[in-house]
């Protein structure tokens, strides 16, 4: 992974970074400047949303990474197939969709 390497990029240039997943742009890293000053972490808002979770539900960094950036942003909703995630994005007030089992036929 090279995501230290990208957002110090992003954080030194005045143009944003562009993430790419399979070649097709998936996200754009702007540098703090960009976006008038607003830091999109909180270290109150993790702590409160996921300082009590319960010792069932797996969660790895990045996908608590992920999931406040996600709600910090002011989504409602995430999309990923990801099962960790899935399960863990209701504490934090977002819709988890997994568009690949929305769209499996159905027998």
């Amino acid at each position: 992974m090279h995501t230290g390497r990208w957002v110090r990029a992003a954080g030194a240039s005045r143009e944003p970074v562009i993430v790419l997943d399979r070649g097709r742009p998936t996200a754009r890293l702007l540098s703090l400047e960009d976006t008038g000053g607003t830091a999109f972490s909180s270290r109150r808002k993790v702590a409160g949303c996921f300082g009590e979770l319960s010792p069932e539900v797996y969660l790895r960094a990045a996908d608590a990474l992920h999931l406040m950036c996600a709600k910090l942003a002011g989504l409602e909703e995430i999309f990923t197939n990801d099962r960790h995630r899935l399960a863990a994005s209701g504490f934090v007030g977002l819709r988890g969709r997994n568009l690949l089992a929305e769209a499996a036929p159905r027998d």
